[in-house]
């Protein structure tokens, strides 16, 4: 083979190679670029949804359980409902700024709920964040003061105390379509929580944190977290 011939294969072999090697990389960067970006809030108005650019106002309900194992054998808690007051904002960040009709009931080994039963460090900062193909919320690092948590006062035969469980776990967030809806609920990938009587990692969520839904009077369709 003439040495020219040769030379020409040579050329278009390290072309081919140098053009797959360039496509790898623009692959590699597309989906580094999608899986850094940040979930946000998204909202619809006028049937249209369009990435929230200022704080707008929102509602929702709430039904959880948080237990505290205080034991080996023991583990006290109390169950919730309430009507949620808040805000959504841009960079996927929100704010749990207050609960009404807050209705709870003892569980497990509780037997009595006393009357120290309430929301601690409101309000509650927190942020859209991924994991894996989730999208999560979380509770921020802004709180320096005061720890989200749930306080409750709970009583078993002739004993009395109060339990303070924090909210430093997360969420996922489920988009409703049918309802223009999000939920925020604990599963399997919530952390254990940790609570002034049982201690570090010894509380557990269950349930739902908030329904997130438009409030009345901001023009908002319906809600979803992408």
């Amino acid at each position: 083979m003439r040495r020219k011939e040769v030379d020409f294969q040579m050329r278009s072999k390290l072309r081919t190679i140098c053009a797959a090697l360039l496509a790898v990389f623009a692959l590699t960067a597309v989906a580094a670029s999608s899986a850094s970006a940040a979930p946000e809030w998204y909202v619809k108005k006028g049937g249209v949804f369009e990435k929230v650019k200022e704080a707008i106002n929102v509602e929702g309900t709430a039904s959880w359980e948080v237990t505290d194992k205080v034991s080996i054998f023991e583990r006290f808690g109390v169950k919730c409902t309430s009507k949620d007051f808040g805000q959504i904002k841009p960079g996927g960040k929100s704010t749990l700024e207050e609960e009404r009709e807050f209705n709870c009931t003892p569980v497990k080994g509780c037997e009595h709920l006393g009357a120290n039963l309430g929301v601690v460090g409101l309000n509650w900062n927190l942020e859209l964040y991924t994991e894996g193909t989730e999208i999560r919320s979380r509770i921020t690092s802004e709180h320096k003061e005061t720890t989200p948590a749930i306080a409750f006062t709970c009583r078993q035969n002739l004993t009395e105390k109060t339990d303070e469980c924090g909210v430093n776990t997360s969420t996922k967030m489920m988009n409703i379509p049918l309802s223009g809806f999000v939920e925020a609920t604990f599963d399997a990938k919530s952390a254990k929580t940790n609570c002034s009587w049982g201690g570090t990692g010894k509380g557990e969520w269950t349930g739902t944190l908030v329904t997130v839904k438009p409030k009345a009077g901001t023009g908002v369709e319906a809600i979803k977290a992408q």
